[in-house]
């Protein structure tokens, strides 16, 4: 049971309906109706459908689909709760009852307008969306470029090979070709150096970071192991009981991983 005065208590704190509704795992309409005092009455409910055979007398959203009694709802004429004139009542569905009160569907409402970024169009945007970005006919075909190979490029597939189970790497090339180019192209070659070179100036936290995580890689793997063990084995050969002091002053060899 919802007690009333949380309610009110909620309200003048500055809680809106919707979230009351959400603490109390109820509609907002119900929270509405227990802040305005209205009461429904089960009696008149049962009049009404019946006047109107049981179905939707709106059927814009419905568009006049056979519904369960569970899917009608009462709806108030002049928009007070508290009228329960026989005048003033009709049955809606509960779609076109969110719709009605949305103005999705009335004609003489007035939508804002937005310009499209991609095609750079007026449209009018329907519902509680404040602002809108790309018109219906954008969203689309973004979401169809979503699920391309190479979507920048609105490609399906390499432009050198011709295949797709690659990666793609950049302009419309994927990762098998383009370490080809880069190894077999000596011009490419010396391009690439230099632009690797010119980012690690530019960027040296960054490469920082890149060798950080290399490093840890190098450490988890096994083969890190193994030249830990052979280093180890030469130090105590070389040096005998003072290999420790030794490979730790060594900076040219492998240092422990931290554990």
């Amino acid at each position: 049971m919802i007690l009333k005065e949380k309610v009110f208590e909620l309200k003048k704190k500055g809680f809106s309906y919707q979230a009351i509704a959400l603490l109390f795992n109820v509609s907002r309409a119900r929270i509405h109706q227990i802040y305005s005092g209205y009461k429904p009455n089960k009696n008149i409910k049962e009049t009404v459908l019946a006047r109107d055979n049981w179905k939707c007398q709106w059927g814009k959203a419905c568009k006049g689909k056979f519904l369960y009694p569970k899917d009608l709802v009462i709806h108030h004429i002049d928009g007070n709760d508290r009228n329960n004139e026989m005048k003033n009542l009709i049955t809606l569905c509960k779609k076109c009852h969110v719709a009605f009160h949305s103005g999705e569907l009335n004609s003489n409402r007035e939508y804002k307008k937005y310009i499209c970024k991609r095609c750079n169009k007026e449209f009018t945007q329907k519902g509680y969306k404040k602002s809108a970005t790309y018109c219906k006919k954008c969203l689309r075909e973004k979401k169809k470029e979503k699920l391309l190979w190479a979507p920048k490029y609105k490609l399906n597939f390499c432009k050198i090979c011709g295949k797709n189970d690659s990666e793609h790497y950049a302009k419309g090339i994927c990762m098998r070709c383009f370490s080809k180019k880069r190894y077999s192209d000596p011009v490419y070659k010396l391009i690439h150096h230099r632009a690797v070179k010119n980012w690690v100036k530019n960027n040296p936290e960054k490469n920082r970071k890149i060798q950080l995580r290399a490093i840890k890689k190098y450490q988890k793997s096994h083969q890190y192991k193994i030249a830990q063990k052979n280093a180890v084995r030469y130090f105590k050969k070389m040096y005998g009981e003072n290999w420790k002091i030794k490979m730790e002053n060594e900076s040219n060899y492998l240092v422990p991983a931290d554990k």
